[in-house]
């Protein structure tokens, strides 16, 4: 099985903001799919925050179940934006509820 690896971003939210959403959308993912792999980086070393960006590495068997968890957190948060990235550029911005599936294939095609 090949391992998927991304990060999630929050462009629009202020420091803190961004650890409390990296935060509330680990739990939440961390519940969606027990193997799936999340750690919260911190975009600078120097601050004290456990950090405002979300790394994911998890199997092409997990992707719906991530893209469904995603899509939950963000329909419970309509002033969200996410930045979805991987290998150092953006693919997806500004995601919203509703784009979960296309979120998934996404993931599936970036890593084919």
């Amino acid at each position: 099985m090949n391992e998927i690896e991304f990060s999630i971003r929050f462009p629009d939210a202020s420091a803190a903001q961004a650890n409390q959403w990296a935060a509330d959308l680990k739990q939440l993912l961390e519940e969606t799919h027990p193997d799936v792999r999340l750690e919260q980086v911190r975009d600078r070393e120097e601050t004290m925050d456990l950090g405002a960006t979300l790394g994911i590495i998890l199997g092409s068997a997990a992707v719906t179940a991530v893209a469904r968890g995603i899509q939950a957190w963000l329909t419970k948060r309509q002033d969200a934006s996410i930045e979805f990235a991987k290998d150092g550029r953006v693919t997806a911005k500004g995601l919203r509820g509703k784009d979960a599936l296309a979120l998934a294939e996404l993931i599936l095609k970036q890593n084919q």
